[in-house]
């Protein structure tokens, strides 16, 4: 079982010297993909976007593709960040938040044999402007969260 991570990193810090308006990073992807044959993953993989006063970084995806047999099981976290912002602090220049956006799993083989028993979460970062929800495609049909044409057109 291996464990896969690529989550941005938050910044809830009141005094920001970058002046990047205390803004969470987004998540990395995290691709397996087999050529000529099969994949069999177990194990967890977490793409979660920052955490930010003002606002949430995106979540990353993550994408399974395989010439044959692909079979992905564990956990799959592809959340979007939270925007916490601390009137107190009066960090940047509104209090007008924004989550970050859910990620997107996809898991898919050439010969349609692609299967998902992985729990996967896709929550949207919270915030006054809340983030898009994200979802889960196995072999293009949406099987968790929310799916639509501008997700899938990412992959292709």
């Amino acid at each position: 079982m291996a464990n896969l991570s690529a989550n941005g990193s938050s910044d809830l810090e009141g005094v920001d010297e970058d002046n990047l308006y205390n803004i969470g990073k987004d998540a990395g992807s995290i691709g397996l993909y087999s050529y000529e044959g099969s994949i069999n993953y177990s194990g967890s993989v977490t793409a979660n976007g920052g955490d930010g006063l003002e606002k949430g970084g995106n979540a990353g995806s993550f994408s399974s593709i395989s010439s044959t047999s692909n079979l992905v099981a564990g956990s799959i976290s592809l959340n979007g960040g939270n925007a916490h912002f601390d009137e107190e602090i009066e960090v940047g220049t509104s209090d007008e938040t924004h989550g970050g956006d859910a990620g997107i799993a996809y898991i898919n083989s050439d010969d349609y044999s692609a299967t998902l028993s992985a729990s996967v979460t896709t929550l949207a970062g919270s915030g006054d402007d809340a983030g898009r929800a994200g979802g889960a495609f196995v072999n293009a049909d949406c099987q968790v969260g929310t799916c639509n044409d501008r997700d899938a057109d990412m992959y292709y």
